[in-house]
């Protein structure tokens, strides 16, 4: 039977291997401290009126200038599908991190079908394709989609963007946009 040589364990190794492992049992079976979460402070509500105002995305994220930002849409589009359609998104354009800047500019410039302010909410993102490398770093992008309300409409419309691409800006048919 052949004996297992174990010369490089000698010295002068066997006691670093010691000290590492002496070491290395220590830390590991040590108690950790707790780490406690900061909890926020809670908001004081206003009890004064009896019911709350509720803000449109755009209110909240614009109240500071009213109405908000908007780009400028040229016409309303001929085109039945465009908007509304994933095949025939809105090409917004901004890339990241601009699109969601350019898409939130977009829809407060749109208006209902009586020129008036319209509500809107991000539903989320689908319909993955490939995008230029340039505007995504992966090459794959998403559409944004939201859903758009206003008195008088039987049920919420959905419109898709693509913040990858840019065109020529147009109101989807059966929507205004602002002038001013």
């Amino acid at each position: 039977m052949k004996k297992l040589d174990i010369g490089w364990l000698r010295a002068p190794f066997y006691p670093a291997i010691a000290a590492f492992l002496a070491v290395l049992l220590f830390t590991a079976c040590a108690p950790r401290p707790e780490v406690k979460q900061a909890r926020p402070e809670p908001v004081p509500q206003d009890t004064s009126s009896a019911e709350p105002e509720m803000l449109s995305v755009a209110q909240v994220l614009y109240q500071h200038s009213g109405s908000g930002p908007c780009l400028q849409l040229e016409m309303v589009s001929d085109d039945p599908t465009y908007g509304y359609s994933y095949e025939n998104p809105i090409k917004i354009g901004g890339g990241f991190p601009d699109g969601d800047l350019r898409v939130f500019r977009y829809l407060n410039a749109l208006l209902d079908p009586n020129r008036q302010p319209i509500a809107f909410s991000r539903v989320g993102t689908c319909c993955p394709f490939s995008a230029s490398p340039g505007k995504m770093g992966s090459g794959r992008g998403v559409l944004d989609v939201f859903q758009i309300d206003y008195d008088g409409l039987s049920e919420p419309i959905r419109l898709y963007f693509d913040v990858y691409h840019e065109k020529r800006l147009l109101a989807p048919i059966g929507l205004n946009f602002r002038t001013d």
